[in-house]
């Protein structure tokens, strides 16, 4: 097997192994560096060429990183034309398209003119950060994004988004806003809300974007599944939702989490806040002191940290602290997405936003599946390629030369499923299986090629060890002794290659014999051949056999593991649901249970 270098990421990603040589050194110690194994090499450069991502170890990766825009400052990722159709910009998403690590996605969103950009900038300790406003008009248009690599899990990158600030009358439509606030929920693994000191019945009634967010998105595209199956997976995708109360400075009697609560649970059929319990249940609550008074809060941007409050700076550090500490992206899955993933999540959210049709979970999520297991099966394929150059040929017995690569093909397979997404068609599998079929026969060919060269390397010596000039077989009474020269060299050609497929002795020895012209035995040679021929159709009767069973029982795994995928994805859903439900059951009896003491008090 090949070797990697220190840093190579490991746990579902491929590095290139060290491409040590490209010739192949074989047990006979004879080097064999022919046409066929530089055409081999040949056609892994050439794939390399063709593939869209290259993997790299991580420290290589941090340093092409850092070479690319979104790493330097934050850059527009969709942007909404005079028509109101959201676009993406394609310089960004090519670029987010290289990150090849698991992706943590961090949004912020809110009313316009509530400081969202300058508390990201603050969470992302952005040097250029992004662009501030200094009037009561909303600044931030459509979506950036700003990334950087994650400064607590290793190899790993955080992606901060600022969006388009909300609820702007000077906009007008509340579709605008739904679409905002829906691409935020489907594409962070965090969603911050920047809110105003309180969070109150007014505060509350802005959200009403929260209230439709079953509207704007579906889980399946069957029309027929139920409403109720759209929201179970909404909240089983749903981001964990973070409020902020920026500017607080009421003392509180209970902490944030036990305020934000509250607040959800005063008054009866609060459609915003069932919503907001129901789609996210995993939620939190910040608060963060105003960072400055007078002329410096109006000249924030161009405040240093020094001169601003010691408190906000610690509430900062808080929420920062806490967001750091949450998991990457996932989608229905226990795998982490990647820069691909995103942006084919979010380009198919995008097409359907523009279409004006709810956006499709199902269909997302299988597009971008698609696309992932693309390049899990190109990656795979180099590395069975490149394993293939390490195996040491000849190998003498093809019985061997195929046991070893079934280690290979079962850990191809193992690669595969163990990074593809099992959504979606799995005829990449499928193509697998045909790549292995057509790698194995390369691999025996160049095998033969091997042995073949060995032989006549061989032959070469024993004729100028064994064998005499002409002359010495053209005086009387030595026509035999050429025969029994010829069958001694025969025999010592099959006592020294002895453990080799015997057919694939044939053809050197018999090339031999017949640059030896005056060999009579023409009839014994025939019947020879005829016996061999029999063993070489029934070792590779046995051969073809073999591979068909492997195949047969590889395609059975495959099925199983495809079903206990499902299974499990669907027993999760299921747990997380009830776990969500007992948890809100008891948080609802603690409430009211501490309504009970009040009233109690009171009375």
């Amino acid at each position: 097997m090949a070797e990697y270098k220190e840093g190579d990421q490991v746990g579902g990603k491929f590095a290139y192994p060290i491409w040590q040589s490209q010739t192949r050194k074989h047990g006979s110690g004879y080097e064999v560096a022919d046409e066929n194994t530089q055409s081999s090499s040949k056609d892994i450069a050439e794939d390399e060429k063709e593939a869209d991502f290259v993997h790299f170890p991580w420290l290589q990766r941090r340093e092409r990183f850092k070479t690319l825009s979104v790493f330097n400052e934050p850059q527009c990722l969709i942007t909404i034309n005079d028509k109101g159709v959201l676009e993406v910009n394609e310089s960004i998403v090519n670029e987010i398209e290289l990150i090849d690590v698991p992706l943590s996605v961090v949004a912020i969103t809110g009313l316009y003119r509530t400081g969202k950009s300058y508390l990201m900038n603050k969470i992302a300790g952005c040097q250029n950060g992004f662009s501030l406003g200094n009037s009561v008009q909303s600044h931030t248009k459509g979506i950036w994004a700003f990334c950087c690599i994650h400064p607590l899990v290793d190899q790993q990158v955080i992606m901060y988004l600022d969006t388009e600030g909300l609820a702007d009358v000077k906009k007008g439509n509340s579709d605008h806003d739904n679409r905002i606030f829906s691409l935020a929920v489907l594409m962070s693994s965090t969603l911050i809300y920047n809110a105003k000191d309180v969070f109150n019945a007014d505060d509350m009634q802005k959200l009403t974007f929260i209230a439709q967010l079953s509207d704007n998105i579906k889980a399946f595209g069957d029309t027929e599944k139920d409403k109720a199956v759209d929201k179970a997976v909404l909240m089983y995708v749903s981001p964990i939702f973070v409020l902020c109360l920026r500017d607080h400075f009421l003392e509180m009697d209970k902490t944030a989490d036990e305020y934000f609560e509250d607040c959800l649970s005063v008054g009866e059929n609060n459609e915003i806040a069932e919503c907001i319990k129901q789609y996210f249940p995993r939620r939190r609550c910040f608060t963060i002191e105003q960072p400055a008074m007078g002329k410096t809060l109006r000249q924030l941007s161009e405040t240093n940290d020094s001169e601003l409050s010691k408190t906000f700076i610690s509430d900062v550090k808080k929420l920062k602290d806490y967001i750091e500490r949450c998991g990457a992206k996932h989608v229905v899955s226990n795998r982490p997405i990647d820069g691909l993933d995103f942006i084919s999540l979010m380009t198919t959210y995008v097409s359907e936003l523009n279409t004006g049709i709810p956006m499709n979970l199902e269909e997302a999520v299988i597009s971008a599946s698609i696309k992932h297991n693309e390049k899990v099966y190109t990656s795979v394929l180099r590395w069975l390629r490149n394993e293939i150059t390490f195996i040491p040929l000849p190998i003498p017995l093809k019985e061997v030369l195929q046991t070893k690569f079934f280690q290979l093909q079962d850990e191809m397979i193992r690669l595969y499923r163990k990074d593809a997404y099992p959504y979606g068609s799995d005829c990449l599998e499928a193509k697998l299986q045909e790549k292995m079929i057509e790698q194995w026969k390369d691999l025996r060919l160049e095998n033969s090629v091997c042995i073949t060269k060995r032989c006549k390397t061989l032959l070469r010596k024993l004729d100028t060890d064994l064998m005499k000039d002409e002359e010495f077989y053209n005086r009387d009474g030595m026509y035999q002794r050429f025969k029994d020269d010829i069958r001694h060299v025969e025999k010592m050609f099959y006592e020294q290659m002895n453990g080799y497929d015997k057919d694939e002795l044939i053809d050197p020895i018999e090339d031999y014999k017949d640059s030896k012209k005056g060999i009579k035995a023409e009839l014994s040679r025939k019947e020879g051949e005829r016996t061999l021929l029999k063993q070489r159709e029934h070792l590779e009767k046995r051969l073809e056999e073999r591979f068909q069973e492997k195949c047969e029982a590889m395609e059975r795994e495959k099925n199983e593991y495809i079903e206990k995928e499902r299974d499990k994805i669907f027993e999760n859903m299921l747990k997380q649901q009830e776990m969500s439900t007992r948890i809100l059951t008891e948080t609802i009896g603690q409430l009211h249970n501490k309504s009970a003491k009040r009233g109690c008090i009171i009375s």
